[in-house]
C-alpha cells in the first residue's frame, strides 16, 4: 500500500506540475470536503451549509442548537443546556464526540481525551458559517473523522463599516448581548465580535455563564497572497446537577441531585493563515495555530478536584495543484498535519486546593502525510482517490511513576465515483477505510485519583465504510437527497465493567439513510428538512445483534417557515427522537429512554422602511408544549441514571446595524 501511495504521488506532481494550465469556474463552494475549494455538487458527501442569513433568521444562541435545527444533527448534554453538549453524527454512541471532527477556521478543537466539546468558546455572532460534511474523512483530517466533519467559519469584514446589536431576553434569566464591528479598508478586513451569554437553567443548578471575544483580521497585500489571523477568547463557568433516578425523574425532574459540582474555564484560541497563489492554478496554504484551555473542575460527588491545562500546537501545510492530467481537469491535494497536544492534570482532596494528591502530564503527538486527487474521467465524471500514513505517540507521567507511553500507527485511503450534471443531479459510491486512536483517558488511568495506570494493550479502532448518495437539484424549487451508509468498526474501544478496563471488545455495524430536503412551496411558504435513520449494532459476544446504547433508529427534524403580511414571519420546528437504550445497556435488558417529540415557534417582525438597518424584532418559545424528557441516560449498579433535558422556555430579542 504504501508503494502504491508514493506511486500516485509522484505521478500526479508529475503530470500537474508539467501539464497544461486550465481554469475552473466555481458555483457555489465549501473548503472542508476536500481542504480546498469544491462546488457543492461535486462533493462526494452529504453537505449541508448554515449560512450567516440563516443563522440571523433565528433565535438560538448556541451552536448544537443551531446544528440540530438546521441539520438534524443529535445532541445530549448531562445539564440539559448545550454548554457541554456531545454530539453524534451517524450513531456511534457512548463515544460519538471522539468520532465527529469540529474545526473552527479548519483548526482541530476535538481534546485528545474524552471531554466534550466547550461548544460556548465560540460565540455565535462571530459564525459565517457552518459546513457539515457527513461521513468517513479520515483521508483528510485523521482519527477524530470516522463519522464527520463539522467546520465553524468566522465572519469576515465586508464593505463599510458596519456595528451591530443584538439583546436578547428570556425564562430563566436568560440573557444574551451580542455586538459586532466589522469592516473592509482596501486590502484590509476586520471583524471584531464580542457575546455574554447567561441563564441559570430549566432544571435547578444548570445555569452557565460566558463571556468571549473574537478578532477576525485579513490582509490581502499582493493579487497572489492573503493572510489571516483569527484571535478568540472565552471564559466561562457552569454548574453540573447530576443525574436523577427514576423515582426522581417522575417526580420533579428539575431538581438536582448533586449540589456543589460545577467547573470554570478560559479558553484562548489564536490561528494564522497564509495563503500564495504560485500561479492561476496552483497554491500554497499554510496554518500555525495554538489553542489553550485553562480551568477547573469541582465534583464533589466524586471527590474528584481537578485542575487542567490542555494546549494544542498545530501546523498544517497543504499544496494545491490543479493542472490537467492526461488532458483531463485534475485537482490534487497534499498535506501535512502536526499536532502537538499536552495536558497537564493535577489532583486535590478539596475545593480549596490545598492538598495535592497527584500530578500528571499526558501528552498526544501525531504526524499525518495525506494526498487527495479528483481526476475527471470526463466533464462530469469524477474519479477521487486518496490516503493517508499517520503516527501518533501517546505518553504520560505522573508524581509517583517513571514515564509510559504507545506508539500507534494509522493507514487510511479511500476512492470514489462522482457523476454529475451542473445545477441538475449528482450521485456516487464511495469506500473508505478508517482509523481511530484511542482517547488519553481510555489508555491512561491518570484522571480521577482513584488508580494510576498506563493501558498498554489498547489499540486504534480500524474499519470500513461504503456510502452511496444522490442529490437532485433539477427540480423547481426543490432539493432533495437521498444517502446510504454502512460502517464496519473493528477493535471499537468499550470499558468493560468486569475487568475495570477499557478494552478492544469487538466489532460493531451501522447501516442508515438520510434523507433531506429544502422546498420552496410557494412565495410565502418554505418547507425544509432532515432524516435519520440508523440501525447500529454490537457485533461481538455475547452482544450479537445487541443495539448499541444512546443510539435512537430515528431523528427528523422539521422546519416550516410562513412569510405572512406586515412583514411578519413565523417559523415552526418540529423535533422527532426514538426511544434509544441507556449508555451501558450493552444486552438491551434495562427499559430504553423514551423518544419524543418538541415543537418551537419562532415569531420575526422585519420591517422593510428598515431594511438598510437590518432591524427586526423576535418573540420564540423553545418546547412549546413543556414536554418532559431525558436524552441522557445510564445503567448503573443499583438505580439507572437519568438526565432531564429542558422544558418550556420563552425568549425575545431585537437586532439592528448601523
Amino acid at each position: 500500500m504504501k508503494k502504491g501511495l508514493i506511486l500516485l504521488i509522484f505521478l500526479s506532481l508529475v503530470f500537474s506540475c508539467f501539464a497544461e494550465e486550465d481554469t475552473v469556474e466555481l458555483g457555489e463552494v465549501v473548503i472542508t470536503a476536500t481542504r480546498a475549494e469544491e462546488e457543492v455538487e461535486k462533493i462526494p458527501a452529504n453537505v449541508i451549509v448554515i449560512d450567516k442569513e440563516e443563522i440571523k433568521a433565528t433565535s438560538i444562541s448556541t451552536l448544537p442548537e443551531l446544528l440540530e435545527k438546521k441539520a438534524g444533527i443529535f445532541w445530549r448534554s448531562f445539564s440539559g443546556n448545550p454548554s457541554q453538549a456531545q454530539i453524534d453524527l451517524r450513531g456511534f454512541g457512548e463515544q460519538s464526540q471522539g468520532k465527529v471532527l469540529i474545526l473552527l477556521d479548519g483548526r482541530k478543537l476535538n481534546p485528545p481525551d474524552m471531554s466534550q466539546i466547550e461548544w460556548l468558546q465560540i460565540p455565535i455572532e462571530n459564525v459565517e458559517r457552518i459546513e457539515i460534511i457527513r461521513g468517513a474523512n479520515t483521508v483528510l483530517y485523521g482519527d477524530n473523522a470516522i463519522s464527520g466533519v463539522i467546520n465553524i467559519i468566522t465572519k469576515k469584514g465586508e464593505e463599510k463599516p458596519t456595528l451591530t446589536i443584538t439583546p436578547s431576553f428570556g425564562s430563566f434569566s436568560f440573557n444574551n448581548q451580542r455586538i459586532t464591528f466589522s469592516g473592509k479598508d482596501n486590502k484590509f478586513s476586520y471583524a471584531i465580535t464580542g457575546e455574554h451569554l447567561n441563564t441559570s437553567g430549566w432544571r435547578d443548578r444548570t445555569g452557565f455563564n460566558s463571556k468571549g471575544l473574537g478578532i477576525n483580521l485579513s490582509f490581502n497585500p499582493k493579487e497572489d497572497l492573503m493572510i489571516n489571523l483569527n484571535l478568540s477568547g472565552l471564559s466561562e463557568y457552569y454548574e453540573m446537577p447530576g443525574g436523577l433516578t427514576k423515582t426522581q425523574m417522575e417526580t420533579n425532574p428539575r431538581q438536582a441531585q448533586n449540589q456543589n459540582d460545577d467547573a470554570e474555564y478560559d479558553f484562548f484560541n489564536v490561528n494564522l493563515g497564509i495563503e500564495k497563489n504560485i500561479n492561476p492554478n496552483n497554491k500554497f496554504q499554510v496554518n500555525f495555530a495554538y489553542g489553550r484551555k485553562d480551568g477547573v473542575s469541582n465534583m464533589e460527588s466524586w471527590f474528584s478536584f481537578n485542575s487542567t491545562l490542555l494546549e494544542t500546537f498545530s501546523i498544517t501545510p497543504k499544496y494545491i495543484l490543479t493542472n490537467p492530467f492526461f488532458g483531463r481537469e485534475n485537482k490534487l491535494i497534499l498535506g501535512i498535519d502536526f499536532y502537538n497536544q499536552p495536558l497537564n492534570i493535577k489532583q486535590y482532596g478539596e475545593r480549596e486546593r490545598n492538598n495535592l494528591i497527584n500530578e500528571a502530564n499526558i501528552k498526544k503527538i501525531s504526524t499525518g502525510f495525506y494526498l487527495h486527487n479528483d481526476f475527471y474521467i470526463t466533464n462530469n465524471f469524477i474519479f477521487t482517490f486518496g490516503g493517508r500514513y499517520e503516527n501518533a505517540k501517546i505518553s504520560a507521567k505522573d508524581t509517583f511513576n517513571l514515564l509510559q507511553s504507545k506508539n500507534f500507527k494509522g493507514i487510511a485511503y479511500n476512492s470514489t465515483f462522482t457523476y454529475f450534471i451542473p445545477e441538475k443531479t449528482k450521485i456516487f459510491l464511495k469506500y473508505d477505510k478508517v482509523y481511530r486512536y484511542p482517547f488519553t483517558d481510555e489508555i491512561a488511568y491518570y484522571y480521577y485519583g482513584w488508580d494510576v495506570f498506563f493501558n498498554q494493550y489498547l489499540k486504534p479502532e480500524k474499519g470500513n465504510s461504503f456510502e452511496i448518495g444522490t442529490e437532485v437539484y433539477s427540480l423547481k424549487d426543490l432539493k432533495l437527497g437521498l444517502f446510504v451508509f454502512y460502517n464496519i468498526l473493528k477493535d471499537e474501544i468499550f470499558y468493560n465493567l468486569n475487568t475495570w478496563m477499557n478494552e478492544n471488545i469487538g466489532k460493531t455495524k451501522r447501516f442508515g439513510i438520510e434523507f433531506k430536503g429544502d422546498w420552496e412551496i410557494t412565495e410565502f411558504i418554505n418547507l425544509h428538512w432532515v432524516y435519520t435513520y440508523i440501525d447500529a449494532k454490537l457485533d461481538y459476544e455475547p452482544y450479537i445483534n445487541k443495539k448499541i446504547p444512546l443510539v435512537p433508529p430515528h431523528k427528523g427534524v422539521i422546519g416550516l417557515t410562513f412569510n405572512l403580511p406586515f412583514d411578519i414571519s413565523l417559523t415552526t420546528d418540529f423535533i422527532l427522537t426514538d426511544d434509544m437504550y441507556l449508555g451501558g445497556d450493552y444486552d438491551n435488558n434495562q427499559q430504553p429512554l423514551s423518544g419524543y417529540a418538541t415543537v418551537d415557534v419562532l415569531l420575526r417582525y422585519k420591517p422593510k422602511k428598515f431594511e438598510k438597518n437590518n432591524l427586526n424584532f423576535y418573540f420564540g418559545i423553545e418546547n412549546l408544549f413543556n414536554r418532559i424528557y431525558a436524552n441522557y441516560g445510564f445503567e448503573g449498579w443499583s438505580e439507572n441514571s437519568y438526565y432531564p433535558a429542558s422544558g418550556r422556555m420563552y425568549k425575545g430579542g431585537v437586532s439592528f446595524s448601523f
